[in-house]
């Protein structure tokens, strides 16, 4: 038997959560049933971890992006005294030196992306048999 619904909530809402909301419920306008939904799973775990695990590949990548410029404003700088030394007839071996030094941190960087990746797509096998 279907229990009757007899309370009623009435929430403020501005008018742009108000379209997210109704977006997000869908073109059926379904939002007591989208709200409803989203309540019984706020205590799910999984749901949380999904949460901690996409916080953690946003921060993750922001660390990488801004490890990436650090590498291409290096090497632009290396190319660039490379470049100046070739016009001047220098012979300098240090450029290249420095170049391989950033590529091997490039290459570790890039292994820690990968194992990344690697977990994350294991948490979304193990989230999405639960």
């Amino acid at each position: 038997m279907k229990e009757k619904k007899t309370k009623h909530i009435d929430i403020r809402v501005t008018e742009k959560e108000y379209n997210l909301i109704k977006r997000k419920a869908g073109e059926n306008n379904a939002m007591s049933y989208f709200i409803l939904n989203a309540v019984n799973h706020y205590d799910d775990k999984y749901l949380k971890k999904r949460i901690d695990v996409i916080e953690a590949a946003g921060k993750a990548f922001k660390e990488w992006n801004t490890s990436l410029k650090k590498f291409e404003n290096n090497i632009n700088s290396i190319a660039n005294y490379c470049n100046r030394c070739e016009r001047l007839g220098i012979d300098d071996v240090e450029p290249i030196m420095e170049t391989s030094k950033y590529i091997s941190s490039m290459r570790l960087l890039f292994q820690e992306v990968n194992a990344f990746h690697v977990r994350f797509l294991s948490f979304i096998q193990h989230y999405k048999r639960h």
